[in-house]
């Protein structure tokens, strides 16, 4: 019942493709010039919130909307210390493609190439240009990166890790609910300090954040819809085709890859936080985002070519048990 529930989920995202991406290209290269000229503006000396905002309205952004003024943390990052945001970045790279070798060492080699060629799509993505400034690939890394620590029993690196991306991009909530669900559930006592510090530490600069946005807000600013749009499936395989190698491969191997996502509940190999970081962010993405906002894929290219792995082995483990 599982396997033909897979097939319908598979014949579903065939039946009616996406566009292909890199047609088209010019939302991600408009995303990553605004942020490589506020990134230009802040070291020049321009405040933040300033710079943000002449940007933003020069290029016609919805700037009346909160979540379109991303929090400083990457920009002033790289505006203060490029070379060093860029060495953090190159060295979480590493962590993720070793700890995902870690992680599968024990799987069937050809599970094992699958996780580590679709983990270098995913850093050469992040490492690319357009991508280093976009928040979404730094928080995406810490995402990943959080997942395997956690797969290797280290708590506390793991919650230290999703706090970092939590301050680099919000969107990372989702996932933090998971690890915040997992700690209450095991009854992990040090790490739910950590989680009780780490949010209430960026509760406060998020407040901060969304007061200094406000008051940095003009009359007549653009409003932005709801984020909420039940994109539902569609939505979803736009987000999947996004990351690493997808994006420029054929639309229809989306719905493959969200298979293999799905798949990966089903895996032997114990990665809670994997699972649960698949499962909460499919659900996300079918609830959140505008038709726009695919690039949200970034976010999770990461975890996501963990997950493919584990896929496999996950369809390799219903199919046994079904014979």
């Amino acid at each position: 019942m599982i396997l033909a529930c897979l097939a319908l989920l598979l014949l579903a995202g065939l039946w009616r493709p996406l566009p292909r991406h890199g047609t088209d290209a010019s939302v991600e290269r408009t995303d990553s010039a605004l942020f490589g000229a506020v990134i230009q503006r802040v070291g020049e000396g321009v405040p933040y919130y300033s710079a943000m905002g002449t940007e933003l309205r020069a290029r016609g952004y919805p700037s009346a909307s909160i979540f379109n003024w991303r929090q400083p943390t990457l920009f002033v990052g790289m505006a203060v210390a490029p070379l060093l945001v860029r060495i953090i970045l190159i060295a979480l790279v590493i962590w993720v493609i070793a700890g995902t070798v870690g992680l599968l060492s024990q799987a069937r080699s050809d599970v094992l190439l699958l996780a580590v060629t679709a983990q270098a799509g995913a850093a050469t993505t992040a490492l690319t240009a357009l991508g280093v400034v976009l928040p979404e690939t730094g928080a995406g890394i810490c995402l990943a990166v959080s997942t395997l620590a956690y797969a290797r029993g280290q708590v506390c690196i793991g919650a230290g890790l999703a706090l970092a991306g939590l301050f680099v991009r919000e969107l990372l909530v989702p996932y933090v609910a998971v690890c915040v669900y997992l700690a209450v559930r095991h009854h992990r006592r040090r790490e739910l300090v950590i989680w009780g510090l780490g949010l209430g530490a960026w509760s406060a600069f998020f407040a901060i954040h969304v007061s200094a946005a406000m008051h940095a807000m003009q009359p007549g600013d653009l409003a932005h819809p709801s984020w909420v749009q039940f994109g539902g499936l569609r939505f979803v395989l736009a987000t999947i085709g996004f990351g690493g190698w997808l994006y420029i491969m054929p639309p229809w191997v989306a719905a493959v890859a969200c298979v293999l996502l799905v798949s990966c509940a089903w895996s032997p190999t114990k990665a809670a936080h994997v699972k649960g970081a698949v499962a909460v962010y499919l659900a996300f993405f079918a609830i959140v985002g505008q038709p726009f906002n695919q690039g949200w894929g970034l976010l999770t290219a990461s975890t996501w070519a963990i997950a493919y792995g584990l896929g496999v082995q996950g369809l390799l483990t219903l199919i046994r048990q079904a014979r």
